[in-house]
């Protein structure tokens, strides 16, 4: 059973790549857990059919789940759109709570889209860039709510 996410479903599909190239894929919807993001993933068919898939699965839905852990984000929801190349593109959209001076808890928010890509990066020498670059989008979008209520 996986610990950070529900397999909703799957398809068999192909991921455009450039005008010349594609690449087939299993486009799988994930549920993390445990607050409940729903958003698409795409595995690549060989690694799919190797049965490889489970440890990118769980690494992508963890790095989904640790940016609510870690900032003010307090929801998120898949998103899909065409990229400036006319490419589909998948993200998950944040919603970013803050509360001001005196005001009402999380009555401050705005919404933040972090590529799916920046969530299925490898660490590298002790560091994820990709989700690192993440959440300092997110502490951003909290900290520009928090000075526009200041004044």
């Amino acid at each position: 059973m996986a610990t950070w996410y529900d397999l909703l479903a799957t398809s068999s599909t192909i991921q455009v790549l450039s005008p010349t190239l594609v690449e087939p894929v299993v486009d799988c919807t994930l549920q993390t857990k445990p607050t409940g993001i729903v958003f698409d993933y795409w595995v690549d068919k060989a690694t799919w059919d190797a049965g490889d898939a489970v440890p990118l699965l769980e690494s992508v839905s963890q790095h989904a789940e640790h940016i609510i852990e870690a900032t003010a984000a307090i929801a998120g929801t898949g998103s899909q759109h065409l990229d400036a190349n006319g490419l589909l593109a998948q993200s998950i959209i944040y919603t970013v709570a803050a509360t001001p001076p005196g005001g009402t808890p999380d009555s401050l928010t705005i919404e933040v889209e972090i590529p799916i890509s920046d969530l299925d990066q490898d660490t590298i020498a002790g560091e994820n860039f990709g989700l690192n670059d993440a959440i300092a989008k997110i502490n951003t979008a909290e900290q520009q709510l928090l000075t526009a209520a200041a004044g």
